[in-house]
């Protein structure tokens, strides 16, 4: 018996980067769905949850801060952030609004994919840092003091 096509809703209001972002993701065995803002995102969710929403968080008419405020409540699929933003005040934002992991723009397709594989693994769950003590890296571990969590584990690319 095959497994059923993980689920993924593609939330961004740029064209180009949903298509783009929906072709590499059905390309490697995904389900996409998309929607070009926060509002139509909320409506496909209520309709059927997905098993991975990869959200931006500057869009027109509701943003993904407000998706992320609109969903908490009711059992949200693990979120990876994707923005133009590179700045750690977001990061921390999207990690304490519930994000599982934050890719910026642009972002390489494998990270994008491995991102994808990795937090639907651990079901968006933290998982431990594998070096104990070491100083927190802004870009796998979170922004809480005194936390040695990662948002996500890397996903093998290759050989």
């Amino acid at each position: 018996m095959t497994e059923a096509k993980k689920r993924i809703l593609v939330v961004d209001d740029d064209e180009d980067v949903r298509i783009i972002v929906a072709k590499i993701l059905r390309g490697t065995g995904f389900e996409v769905e998309t929607a070009v803002n926060g509002r139509e995102a909320v409506e496909k969710m209520a309709e059927r949850r997905p098993d991975l929403l990869i959200l931006d968080l500057m869009m027109p008419e509701m943003d993904g801060w407000e998706v992320l405020e609109e969903i908490k409540d009711h059992e949200p699929p693990p979120v990876v952030v994707l923005t133009a933003r590179d700045d750690y005040d977001s990061f921390a934002r999207a990690v304490r609004a519930g994000a599982a992991a934050h890719l910026v723009k642009p972002f390489r397709f494998q990270e994008l994919v491995a991102t994808c594989h990795s937090v639907l693994i651990s079901g968006g769950k933290p998982k431990r840092a594998t070096r104990p003590g070491a100083a927190p890296n802004p870009r796998t571990e979170s922004p809480e003091p005194g936390s040695r969590t990662q948002w996500y584990q890397p996903w093998p690319l290759g050989p």
